[in-house]
């Protein structure tokens, strides 16, 4: 009986399908780097929003507070207790003469290297502020 020996064809074919295989890890990894940074940059959006709407539902939960205290001034929140240690929340307040208030809600979020800056304004209603919110562009 004659046997045949094919063991050089399998290794030729996997030297051959080295360089594919390559290339494809090479086009996979550029992918997955696009798509960490597309979802850190929405990690960090999401963050500094969630940190805005707080900060606005903390204006309106204290504006019975605000109201008694005369002209502009700002509030530095602690934002450590919402595991956003490296964030940044400031709310300014600026009382007007017909009872209402503008409120400015400052955000700065860090993420990785990546820092985000964000202003929101809202006006909130008069007598005590809590009666209407207008997020203002």
């Amino acid at each position: 009986m004659k046997r045949t020996r094919n063991s050089g064809f399998i290794l030729i074919m996997i030297v051959a399908l080295m360089p594919l295989i390559a290339m494809a890890l090479v086009v996979l990894s550029t992918g997955l780097k696009t798509l960490m940074l597309e979802s850190s940059r929405a990690g960090i959006e999401a963050q500094s929003r969630d940190l805005a709407a707080s900060a606005l539902a903390w204006a309106r939960l204290n504006a019975k507070d605000m109201s008694r205290q005369e002209g502009s001034f700002t509030v530095q929140l602690d934002t450590s207790a919402l595991a956003m240690d490296r964030s940044i929340c400031n709310v300014t307040v600026t009382r007007f003469e017909d009872g209402s208030a503008e409120v400015l809600v400052s955000t700065t979020c860090k993420l990785g290297g990546r820092q985000l800056k964000r202003d929101v304004r809202a006006r909130l209603g008069g007598s005590g502020f809590g009666e209407t919110t207008e997020t203002l562009p």
